[in-house]
């Protein structure tokens, strides 16, 4: 077999030369890249279709967190507003509460409403 191989190496080299063997060992070292090539772009492309499914899972759950950050905020500014209503509400009952407590304590002083503080008062004066 080494025989029929070196004696067709030699028929070719006489026939073609040296210009022809060049020729012939780019063409097979081409088809090898050209291969090599071709099996890299299938795995790029099965690498990319897992990518793309990896990243479309990833944005369907950023989607999912931002539609609930969304209704915190929304809860949280429908809580301040509550809460805005409640003091307003609140400061209302204080000013009421503190009128009251000054009539209360402006009662207490004159002290009007017990017989005895009253004649009391009138027998001492004008009290101020």
């Amino acid at each position: 077999m080494e025989q029929f191989g070196a004696s067709l190496l030699v028929d070719f080299l006489k026939a073609f030369g040296i210009t022809g063997m060049v020729f012939i060992i780019w063409y097979f070292g081409d088809k090898t890249n050209q291969r090599t090539l071709q099996s890299y772009r299938e795995d790029m492309a099965k690498v990319q279709a897992e990518n793309r499914e990896e990243m479309l899972k990833i944005l369907k759950q950023y989607q999912a967190d931002m539609a609930d950050q969304r209704r915190m905020y929304e809860n949280n500014a429908e809580l301040v507003r509550q809460v805005i209503s409640l003091a307003t509400d609140q400061k209302d009952l204080i000013i009421m509460n503190t009128r009251g407590f000054t009539q209360l304590i402006d009662d207490v002083r004159g002290n009007q409403y017990c017989p005895m503080v009253r004649l009391e008062k009138k027998a001492k004066g004008e009290q101020g």
